[in-house]
Order: structure tokens, then sequence, then C-alpha cells
């Protein structure tokens, strides 16, 4: 396995780190804990997620703790915890937020019917519980009921780190309508996420490397994410999960995240 050890980087990427460290259940994988207790042994282990730094603290819980770093938000924010520096690419431009809210209060508008507008308001309460979905949900119905102006009840839901603006998210059915020149546009199943043009992963996962001097041979990638064809076309080392049969083409390697505790000495 021709990787410098020492010096290498293990960067897991994924759906919001689904398919990777959690099943199709979207739970973590079993003995996860001493896979990634031996893998920080041997290598340094960064993330690489669509998920924002807190819900992946969330989900990985005790787990993180053996992450150097990483790059979240689809790579809207890096940080390196050893180094204690972080890099922000913000879409904090407030007539963009404008833009959305009037988009989103049209298209709500112009939709007449009310099981219309019910799959609108469920397809962006989607990471929320079930309990939570159908609790609002019939909230929602019973205004629509009465009559009320229910663009008023809906609250556009945003990726925000202090004070900066780091993504918007919109249920995809509005999303596919729209289309910026300077935005990113992520498709994630129901929800799709704008976000600045220069952020991604791939930058996210360079700045890492720059400031810890790795060079592109010492770098590993893990992921199951189709979205993600730049970062299996630039970074030599691309692991695709076993059950993930659509990437096998584009990784250097099939292989689930347990095996790479026997690969990597």
């Amino acid at each position: 396995y021709p990787l410098r050890r020492q010096r290498q980087m293990c960067i897991r990427d994924s759906v919001d780190i689904d398919g990777v460290m959690t099943g199709k259940d979207g739970k973590l994988i079993n003995n996860l804990s001493k896979i990634l207790e031996d893998l920080s042994k041997k290598t340094a282990l960064y993330i690489a997620s669509s998920r924002n730094i807190d819900s992946a603290k969330k989900l990985l819980g005790k787990n993180f703790h053996f992450f150097k770093g990483g790059v979240f938000s689809d790579g809207c924010y890096t940080v390196d915890f050893e180094k204690n520096t972080e890099k922000i690419i913000a879409l904090d431009d407030s007539t963009n937020i404008r833009y959305f809210e009037e988009k989103l209060s049209e298209i709500i508008n112009n939709t007449n019917k009310k099981d219309d507008i019910l799959n609108i308001y469920q397809d962006n309460l989607k990471l929320n519980s079930n309990a939570e979905i159908n609790e609002n949900i019939k909230y929602i119905s019973h205004d629509i009921d009465k009559g009320k102006n229910i663009n008023l009840l809906y609250k556009l839901r945003k990726d925000i780190l202090g004070e900066k603006l780091l993504r918007i998210a919109l249920p995809s059915k509005i999303a596919k309508n729209i289309d910026l020149p300077n935005i990113k546009k992520r498709v994630y199943n129901y929800t799709t996420l704008f976000q600045n043009q220069e952020s991604s992963k791939l930058s996210g996962i360079k700045y890492i490397c720059k400031i810890n001097n790795i060079i592109d041979e010492e770098i590993l990638i893990i992921s199951d994410n189709i979205q993600d064809e730049e970062l299996f076309e630039n970074i030599m080392h691309s692991v695709s999960p076993l059950y993930q049969k659509k990437l096998h083409k584009k990784s250097c390697y099939i292989l689930d995240l347990c095996h790479l505790t026997f690969i990597i000495k």
C-alpha cells in the first residue's frame, strides 16, 4: 500500500456523514469507536461532510474527538483543531436571502392544492424526527383550513456559524426552479442547499493539506457520495464503500471503513 503512514490523512466524506460511518438505518456502524481509535493511532483523521459541524458533533458523539478537524457544510467551513485555525466561505449577501424568501413566498402563494402545500412543508422538515414532522404538519394543515396566510409561518432554513450565513436550504421541489450564476447548488434528495460558488470539499481538503504540509500522495479519502466526483477526480487515493457500486469505477479502492484498519500500518 503506497502511502507514507506517518503523514497520511484519511478524510471521510458522505451524504452528511451517513453511508460510511453510519448504516442504511442512519445509525452509527457497529464498533465505530474501536475502528476510529485504531485508525487514529496510525494516521491523522479528518471529516469531510455536507453536515455542519454542530450536526456532525451531535451524530458522532464521543467519536468526534478522534478527528483532528474537518471540512463541514460542503466546504463552507474548514477547521484544524491542532493548528487552531479555520476557514469560512460564507454566503452572507442579504440580497440573496431576500431573493430566496421572495421566491419561496411566490411559489407557496401560487400553490392552490392543500396537499401540495403540505408536501412543501414536509420536505423542509426532513431533518427533524417523524414525530416533529407530524406535529408541524398537523398545525399547518389546521391553519390552511382556517384560511391563514401560511407563508408567514414558513421559516427559511439557514446554516449559520456564529454571525456567518454559510448556506440556505430549500425543499428540492422549490429549489429546482432557482438557478443563480454565482451560487452553487447541492441537491440532497428532498433538500437543496445554496452556498458560495467558491466553497467545496476539495478546497477545504487542500487547505488542511497546506497548513499541515501534506502532499497529494499522502491523502486518502473515503466517500459514498455520488455528487463528489471532484474528490475522486483530483485525489489519487480514493475509496468507495462496498455497497456504493455507482462509485466503484471512479474510486481507486473498494473498501468499507473497517477494512482500513487492516491496510493502514
